[in-house]
């Protein structure tokens, strides 16, 4: 049998020449597929004739033609990058192989040795060597209930963080004020996105929240479509079990109906506490949701807001609203052309990064709804909407922030006794 030599070091420099060329490939694909989608929606807007139709036509080719480079160019990317890895595995299997023949060559214990080895029985204490910490749970963050699942089993779900507490969190990310809820999905961007991709999430979200004009489509419509795939990555890592603690901001008319028993049901627009716990006055909970809608009851000088929280229970109820907004105080319609063009191309993205069909529906709804399943806020939160309505599920709680931060639990929903107030 013929002996194979690999080098590693020329596997990595063709694997990094291979990724190289395939990073200019699919930026040089996005940029020609830009300018078909811009020409497209020009020609959209123009009803003058067959030239209209001929440009609309080209630019759909265009479009097309710089989706398909895009596309071979992320095939050699991941190509690349698989060498890459390939000449990685190749030269630790290599180092390892070599380190444990010369250590029983040269008469020394491979593990266990007191004194300055990186061992396990130094990690236990056993002399002054560099202790190796356990590494964390994939998921990153606290692991409360919603927290990524783990590697080879399922999630991981921690007891429920008792009523109270202090405020909501400061940030973004997934501690929730000593709440114990999962990571954020600002949180797996840091885990499943490289820097640069980070930062041009960064720059969507601006876009995406900038307000209507009377030119073009807002939300989804102002994206590049390699941003609009960007969002479709990033609602793959918004995950949901039957223990993910959900919520919805209550309207203030409806608290007491809810309360009394009127209403017994919860349903519409949602979303995951752990992605929402930086907000904590009323003015940030009606930004940050973009509860400033057409006939809103909500406005930001409010004293307190009432917040339901609630288990998910059934993960499939939630489904991602994709599309594109529909601008209606600036004259547009739902079946606008350019509407339907950009909600295409929004799900044309879903489809490019293999987001699951039967976790997102279309919609197209009236500003400031964005059409990528985020609200349009700088930082973003990422929003589902219930398949239909459900019964309030045991232990949900009816919580208030006030406009100093304050958060305070004032009823838990009990089964056979309604809502009663917390203790």
């Amino acid at each position: 049998m013929t002996d194979i030599h690999v080098d590693p070091a020329h596997l990595t420099k063709s694997g990094g020449t291979l990724e190289d060329l395939g990073k200019k490939l699919h930026a040089g694909g996005d940029k020609l597929a830009a300018a078909g989608e811009r020409l497209t929606q020009s020609a959209s807007r123009d009803r003058t004739g067959i030239g209209a139709t001929l440009t609309q036509f080209f630019g759909r080719a265009t479009e097309i033609g710089g989706k398909v480079i895009a596309e071979g160019g992320r095939v050699a990317e991941r190509s690349g990058q698989n060498l890459k890895h390939t000449a990685r595995t190749i030269q630790e299997v290599d180092h390892q192989y070599h380190r444990k023949f010369s250590g029983l060559h040269d008469g020394t214990s491979v593990a266990g040795v007191r004194g300055g080895t990186t061992s396990t029985a130094s990690a236990r204490g056993g002399g002054g060597a560099k202790a190796h910490a356990a590494p964390t749970v994939a998921g990153g963050g606290s692991g409360g209930p919603g927290g990524g699942p783990v590697p080879g089993g399922g999630p991981v779900h921690l007891p429920p963080s008792p009523p109270g507490g202090g405020g909501g969190g400061s940030g973004g990310g997934g501690g929730g004020g000593g709440r114990g809820l999962g990571p954020s999905w600002r949180d797996e961007w840091d885990k499943h996105f490289t820097p640069k991709e980070r930062q041009e999430l960064d720059n969507a979200m601006h876009k995406l929240s900038q307000e209507p004009t009377d030119r073009g489509v807002p939300g989804s419509g102002r994206l590049t479509q390699h941003e609009r795939e960007l969002f479709a990555r990033a609602q793959s890592h918004v995950t949901i079990d039957n223990d993910t603690p959900m919520q919805k901001v209550i309207p203030p008319a409806d608290r007491d109906k809810y309360l009394d028993g009127t209403y017994s049901q919860v349903g519409g627009f949602v979303a995951r506490q752990q992605d929402a716990a930086h907000l904590n006055t009323p003015a940030a909970l009606i930004q940050g949701n973009r509860l400033d809608y057409a006939g809103t009851p909500y406005h930001p000088g409010m004293d307190r807001v009432h917040v339901m929280e609630f288990p998910a229970t059934d993960p499939g109820r939630y489904s991602t609203p994709l599309g594109a907004p529909v601008a209606a105080d600036h004259g547009a319609l739902s079946n606008d052309p350019s509407v339907r063009h950009a909600s295409d191309r929004m799900h044309d993205a879903a489809r490019t990064v293999g987001l699951n069909p039967g976790s997102y529906h279309r919609s197209n709804y009236d500003w400031p709804y964005t059409g990528v399943g985020v609200t349009a806020d700088p930082h973003g939160v990422p929003e589902r909407e219930m398949k239909d309505r459900m019964d309030i599920p045991h232990g949900s709680q009816m919580v208030e922030y006030d406009k100093h931060g304050n958060r305070k639990v004032t009823h838990v929903f009990r089964d056979g006794h309604g809502w009663v107030p917390a203790p």
